[in-house]
This record gives structure tokens, sequence and C-alpha cells, in this order.
């Protein structure tokens, strides 16, 4: 069972509106405000186009010249923390 399954339309769609995101969204790329638009015209039974939403976010770090392939920060921390055990774990035995 979904969370909001017992939660009426009208309350869902106030609190779409609560948290909308022209404040949230306004330092981040426009593309970003594009995607919330299509994601808020859907109702519920519309499958979001998922296509059209793969096409902003490409577009998007193709704009801010963010590389898709390179790792993430969080990889690079535990990458570099897996060395540092290794490398304890073989100085000690």
């Amino acid at each position: 069972m979904l969370p909001w399954t017992d939660v009426g339309d009208e309350k869902i769609e106030r609190l779409k509106f609560t948290f909308h995101g022209l404040k949230l969204l306004k330092h981040l790329p426009k593309q970003f405000l594009e995607f919330e638009t299509h994601i808020l015209s859907l109702d519920y039974t519309t499958d979001p186009d998922y296509e059209y939403l793969t096409s902003l976010l490409k577009q998007a770090a193709e704009e801010n010249k963010v590389d898709l392939n390179a790792p993430f920060e969080w990889e690079l921390e535990m990458n570099n923390e897996r060395d540092r055990i290794m490398k304890h774990h073989v100085a000690n035995q």
C-alpha cells in the first residue's frame, strides 16, 4: 500500500503547491523547473514522459559542463577509505 493511498486528492494538490519548486529551484538550471512542471502536470494515472525527463537532465548537465560519467564525490571518498583500510591491513600483517 502506498503511503498516500488514504490521502484525498485535494490534500495532495495542496501539498504539491506548498512545496512548489520556484523557491527551491531558482538557483538550479532551468531544466529542473521544466522537470517539476512536467511532474506537476500529471494526474495519478498518467505515467511521466521518462525520455523527456532524461533529456532535460542531460541538457542541464551538458550546459553546466557536468560529466555524467564522472564518479560521485562519495564514490571517491569510499575509494580513498577502502585504500586506507587496505594499506592499514597490509601493514599489520
